[in-house]
C-alpha cells in the first residue's frame, strides 16, 4: 500500500446549522479468490519454508516478500469451520498494512473451489480511501507470485458515512419515538459495549446481527477510545475531518446473501454485484438505496396502520448526509477497475471437458444398452490423466457392469490408448 493516508474528496453538509464534513467509504472487506498459478510448487515451497519457521518462533524467517511487499507468514491458517470457506493453510499479513491478510490453498485453478482468500481492514480502507484503490494496489503482488485472479466473489463489504460534529443522540431519538421507515428497524435494539468490549453504550444496531444486511449507528470516537492500537484510526479521521469533538458513523454491513437477493429481482440495480469491480461501479447506487429505500428517518412517526407511510417526510438532516454521501461516491471516477480476462483456453481445458463428459457416461447418464468395452475405455482414459481418481472410475465401472449384469474385469491403466 501507499505510505500516508491519501487525499479524497470530503464535502461539508450544514445540519441544523452546523458545518459537518462527511467521509464515505468503505470500512471492510472480505473477498475469495480462484486463482491460477505458474509455478506452483516452487512457490508453495517458498511458503511451507516460512510457515514451518513461524510455527517454531523464527520470526525473520517467517517473512516472505511477494511481489514489493513483505508479507509476514501466520502458523495458523484461515478459513474452513462455520465460515464455509476451504481451509487456507497458508495466511500471511503485509509488513506495511498488517490489516491486510492473504490467506492461500496449495491448489490449482478451479471454477468450483476458491484457492485463496483477502481480508481487508479498516484503517487500510480509510487511508486509501476505497475499496477499488486497495484492489488495485494488491494487483501486482499476484502478478509477482505467479497467480492470475481469474474470478474474485465479494463475501462481504461494510460501507461508512462519518459525520463530523454531529452527535449520536438525535438518531437514537428518532429510533425510539418511531421516526423512520423501512425494514431494517423492525428489529433496532440499543447496544450496550456491543461494538467494543466496554461497558459503555456507543450507538445502536438496526436489523438483526445474523441478518445479511445490518446498519449500525454510533459513536465512532467513543467506539476507538483510548486504546494505542487503535490510535491510528483517530489521527485518520482527524486528517480527513479535522480535529472534530464527535464523530456519528453510519455502517452498512452487507454479506454475500444479500447480494444474491438483490441480484435475482432487486430492481434498483442494472446488473449485478458478484465482483470487486461490480461493487465499485454501482456502490453509489446501492448507497442511496440503502438510505432510501432500505431505511430512512423522518420527521415525525409514520401512519403504520393505514399504510400510509409516504406521508411522513424525509428528516432533512438524514437527506442532506445522504445526498452528499452518494454524490461523492458518484463523483469519485479516478480509479477505473478493469475487468479481468478469463483464463486463456489451451489443451487443459479441451482435456477437462473431455474428462467431464466420460465422467457423466460412467456415472450411468447413458443408454440402457451401453458399450462395456467403451465403458472400461473411458475408465482408463479417465484414470491415466486424472491421477488419485482411479478407485472413482472403478467404482463407476464396476456400477454400470452389475446394472448389465455383466462380470467385473480389472482395468489395465498403463496405457489410455
Amino acid at each position: 500500500m501507499d505510505e500516508g493516508v491519501k487525499q479524497i474528496i470530503v464535502p461539508t453538509v450544514n445540519l441544523e446549522g452546523v458545518d459537518c464534513p462527511v467521509r464515505v467509504g468503505e470500512d471492510t472487506a472480505k473477498l475469495s479468490l480462484y486463482l491460477m498459478w505458474t509455478d506452483r510448487d516452487d512457490r508453495f515451497e517458498v511458503m511451507r519454508m516460512a510457515r514451518k519457521a513461524a510455527e517454531t518462533g523464527q520470526e525473520e524467517d517467517a517473512i516472505v516478500t511477494l511481489g514489493d511487499r513483505e508479507w509476514k507468514m501466520s502458523p495458523k491458517g484461515a478459513g474452513g469451520g462455520k465460515t464455509g470457506a476451504p481451509y487456507m493453510p497458508y495466511s500471511m499479513s503485509m509488513m506495511m498494512a498488517p490489516d491486510i491478510v492473504l490467506s492461500l490453498r496449495d491448489a490449482d485453478y478451479s471454477q468450483h473451489c476458491i484457492n485463496g482468500m483477502v481480508d481487508i481492514g479498516s484503517l487500510s480502507l480509510m487511508c486509501q480511501g476505497s475499496l477499488g484503490s486497495v484492489w488495485q494496489e494488491l494487483q501486482p503482488t499476484f502478478t509477482k507470485i505467479g497467480a492470475q485472479v481469474v474470478r474474485n466473489v465479494l463475501s462481504r463489504v461494510d460501507i461508512t458515512v462519518d459525520v463530523a460534529n454531529y452527535p449520536l443522540e438525535p438518531f437514537l431519538d428518532k429510533l425510539n419515538k418511531g421516526h423512520y421507515i423501512g425494514g431494517g428497524t423492525e428489529d433496532a435494539e440499543y447496544a450496550e459495549g456491543k461494538f467494543r468490549s466496554r461497558k459503555v453504550p456507543t450507538g445502536f444496531f438496526c436489523s438483526k446481527k445474523s441478518c445479511e444486511l445490518m446498519l449500525r449507528v454510533y459513536d465512532k470516537l467513543m467506539q476507538i477510545g483510548t486504546s494505542e492500537k487503535e490510535q491510528p484510526k483517530r489521527e485518520v479521521l482527524y486528517e480527513r475531518l479535522g480535529f472534530a469533538p464527535t464523530i456519528t458513523r453510519l455502517e452498512f454491513e452487507i454479506h454475500r446473501g444479500q447480494f444474491y437477493y438483490w441480484n435475482n429481482g432487486a430492481g434498483f440495480l442494472d446488473g449485478q454485484i458478484n465482483t470487486v469491480e461490480d461493487w465499485h461501479s454501482v456502490r453509489a447506487t446501492v448507497l442511496d438505496f440503502l438510505m432510501t429505500d432500505w431505511i430512512r428517518y423522518t420527521t415525525k412517526e409514520p401512519d403504520r396502520e393505514n399504510n400510509h407511510q409516504s406521508r411522513a417526510e424525509e428528516w432533512d438532516v438524514w437527506t442532506a448526509i445522504r445526498e452528499g454521501a452518494v454524490q461523492v461516491l458518484r463523483n469519485d471516477n479516478e480509479i477505473i477497475l478493469p475487468r479481468p480476462e478469463p483464463p486463456k483456453k489451451d489443451g487443459r481445458h479441451l482435456l477437462a471437458q473431455a474428462l467431464g463428459c466420460m465422467t457423466s457416461y460412467l456415472a450411468g447418464y447413458c443408454p440402457s444398452g451401453v458399450d462395456v468395452e467403451t465403458a472400461k475405455r473411458c475408465a482408463k482414459i479417465f484414470s491415466f490423466y486424472a491421477k488419485g481418481q482411479k478407485e472413482h472410475c472403478e467404482i463407476k465401472y464396476r456400477q454400470i457392469m452389475k446394472k448389465l449384469g455383466r462380470e467385473f474385469t480389472t482395468i489395465d491403466y498403463d496405457i489410455p490408448f
